[in-house]
């Protein structure tokens, strides 16, 4: 198995098992606190993110480009990196912090505390994260991911069965978090043999003057994504809030598919570029072409089936998130593109392009949040999203077009893709059309329908262009 597809494996099952214990520890503080409780706790982490992503995140992409071109001097950006990042992402959560308690968006005790803590644990984790991937590494975080989810999960469980007020689940999250954290740091220092280095400020100035693009663009997606929600917290109550992050948590679950993929698909793009264009368009078409085969049933079953499985897993009191779901299934469709645009646009350095991409998308998003977000709450919000990523879409294409290659239709979308997706549809429609609601039997049908005439097309299409990953 080539480099690319073994770290995309690693990495889905790293990202699977962080997602699928914050899922997790979503479904179950909405069942033990209700949609206020799960409200509150969207938008403590909707601040985490921001302030972790709008320091710390963007370090990651400039690790993982940087080392993979010098790595030698592998110790020398990891000490200036979390520096850097440590330092903006407390001064960031500190000023998020005290401003969400003057708005009165969030009510917990020790907020202020709990979200400095949370966020230097993340930025250390995250940029420790970068430095496997630039080594094209990945065993280690997907062995801190499974740590990471299992305290997590053991944690929340405890609070919830001690009956802990909401603050314990949280400090449970950050405790799960610590602990990878430590895990990460302790595998830099023995397997890729990185020490601390003193100060050079020459380097510094070297990483800030290509990071502030990567951060640009992280805080604009990062805002992208929580904004919505702190709009509700702002214009309604934690209850509709609670809704919104329900659904909103199925995109993060399922988002980690594409995530995995595209993220270890930059360093070989990197590489390729620009001595090998027409290989790396085709791994672009090949990328895509992959996830379209995964995430294009994901997204049809679940917009069919969205009130049985919310019903399901989080009961009748969440019954007005239908809605929502659907409209969160539209935006990991077009959020799945997206991916693979902005990676390519990364790996041939034109960063700024993604950059201004993500600005315009923020600023539609924005308008649109500020203005349906009063008018229809949680609908309003979510269809601010579908509308700005589809928008972000629209804007990479053009530079996509202009500057490295044009999408070609019939590469990525091939009939017997679509000839599944049609026998899907329909008898996943006709089942539920009849009653037949049970979550084990409609995804029994699905697999049947889609997976048994697609199997072996999949093998090939996953193996057929590893002629040109890096061994």
């Amino acid at each position: 198995m080539g480099t690319l597809h073994r770290n995309a494996l690693l990495l889905l099952i790293a990202h699977g098992l962080r997602v699928s214990s914050g899922f997790a520890v979503a479904v179950a503080l909405g069942r033990s606190y209700g949609a206020e409780g799960l409200g509150m706790f969207g938008l403590f982490s909707a601040l985490y993110l921001i302030a972790f992503t709008g320091a710390g995140s963007g370090l990651k992409p400039l690790l993982s480009r940087d080392i993979a071109r010098s790595p030698e001097r592998a110790s020398a950006y990891f000490t200036h990196s979390l520096l850097l990042g440590l330092g903006l992402s407390l001064l960031l959560a500190l000023l998020l912090g005290l401003g969400a308690q003057v708005l009165d968006v969030l009510s917990l005790r020790y907020g202020l505390c709990m979200l400095l803590l949370w966020v230097a644990v993340g930025v250390k984790a995250h940029i420790l994260e970068g430095l496997f991937t630039a080594y094209e590494r990945q065993l280690l975080p997907a062995l801190a991911s499974l740590l990471d989810g299992l305290l997590k999960l053991a944690g929340v469980g405890w609070a919830i069965l001690s009956r802990q007020p909401l603050e314990g689940a949280i400090m449970a999250v950050i405790a799960a978090r610590l602990g990878s954290a430590v895990l990460l740091f302790e595998g830099a220092r023995r397997q890729l043999r990185i020490r601390w280095t003193a100060l050079d400020s020459s380097l510094l100035h070297q990483i800030i003057r290509t990071y502030w693009v990567f951060a640009v663009i992280s805080t604009a997606s990062i805002l992208f994504w929580q904004l919505p929600i702190l709009l509700l917290g702002a214009f309604t109550t934690p209850i509709q809030a609670g809704h919104f992050y329900a659904a909103q948590r199925f995109f993060d679950a399922l988002i980690l598919i594409a995530l995995s993929y595209t993220t270890s698909l930059q360093p070989a793009l990197s590489k390729l570029y620009p001595a090998q264009m027409i290989s790396f368009t085709e791994l672009c078409h090949h990328t895509a072409r992959v996830l379209a085969l995964l995430l294009l049933p994901i997204v049809i079953g679940g917009i069919l089936a969205a009130e049985p499985i919310l019903m399901t897993l989080y009961g009748p009191e969440f019954a007005d998130t239908v809605p929502l779901l659907r409209l969160w299934l539209g935006v990991l469709f077009f959020n799945s593109w997206n991916l693979i645009q902005a990676n390519a646009l990364v790996a041939a350095g034109l960063e700024r392009l993604d950059m201004i991409a993500n600005l315009l998308s923020l600023g539609l998003l924005a308008v649109l949040g500020i203005v349906l977000t009063p008018l229809y709450g949680p609908l309003g919000a979510a269809s601010a999203v579908l509308i700005g990523i589809a928008f972000f879409f629209v804007v990479e294409y053009s530079f996509l077009r202009r500057h490295l290659f044009q999408w070609q239709l019939r590469k990525l979308v091939p009939i017997p893709l679509l000839l599944a997706n049609g026998v899907l549809t329909l008898n996943l429609w006709t089942a539920l059309s009849k009653g037949l609601s049970s979550i084990p039997f409609l995804m029994a049908i699905g697999a049947v329908s889609y997976g048994i005439p697609l199997g072996v097309w999949a093998f090939i299409q996953i193996t057929r262009y590893s002629r040109w990953l890096i061994p």
